[in-house]
């Protein structure tokens, strides 16, 4: 596996806030299948999958709160623009009503569990952050992510993926456990091997 060069990963959650926290819980049921979207700019985001039909956030905030919107096939969190803030996201979506995915973080770090899903996209444009995605058990049609100054994990199921790929100043560390997959537009920064045993050190 390739590991970032750069101090910050690991670290780039704190964005030098300190004090307490606000908490904010918020809850919807999707009755199709959903677009997910995280827009983060300073904290932390856990994502993960669950079964019914209902999603559920929580975020501790500092700072301004971030913005939640959803209706039936759709759920958007968005950062709060202007000013210092850290947010720390948990958002658990149900498995099977998951249709796509749009990640984008600016100094934080995320861990992306998409057990059960069966996504149409994945879309991640991250900078300056460490991102773990774990798809080892979710089919993924399209997955197209850009990186600038991080690091990127990625694990990709049995399903057939394609996609595009780039990375600035950092790295991408892809397991594929399936050889049918894909990736195009890797560049010399992204390290692309069949996943074979688990390999608990790869997170």
């Amino acid at each position: 596996a390739i590991a970032s060069g750069t101090g910050f990963v690991g670290s780039v959650g704190d964005c030098g806030m300190t004090g307490p926290s606000t908490r904010l819980d918020q809850g919807g049921t999707f009755d199709a299948d959903a677009a997910v979207a995280v827009d983060l700019r300073c904290g932390s985001v856990a994502l993960g999958t669950g079964t019914g039909s209902d999603w559920q956030v929580s975020a501790d905030y500092q700072g301004p709160p971030p913005t939640i919107s959803a209706d039936g096939d759709g759920l958007t969190v968005d950062a709060a623009s202007g000013g210092a803030r850290h947010d720390g996201l948990t958002v658990t979506v149900p498995a099977d009503r998951l249709g796509s995915l749009d990640v984008t973080t600016n100094a934080a770090t995320g861990s992306l569990q998409l057990d059960g899903a069966a996504l149409g996209l994945i879309e991640v444009d991250a900078n300056a952050g460490d991102i773990a995605i774990d798809a080892g058990s979710a089919t993924v049609e399209r997955l197209d992510v850009s990186i600038n100054a991080g690091r990127l994990r990625i694990a990709l199921g049995t399903g057939s993926t394609r996609g595009e790929i780039s990375v600035n100043a950092g790295a991408i560390d892809i397991r594929i456990a399936n050889t049918a997959a894909s990736l195009s537009t890797c560049g010399s920064r992204c390290t692309c091997r069949n996943a074979g045993a688990p390999d608990t050190s790869f997170w």
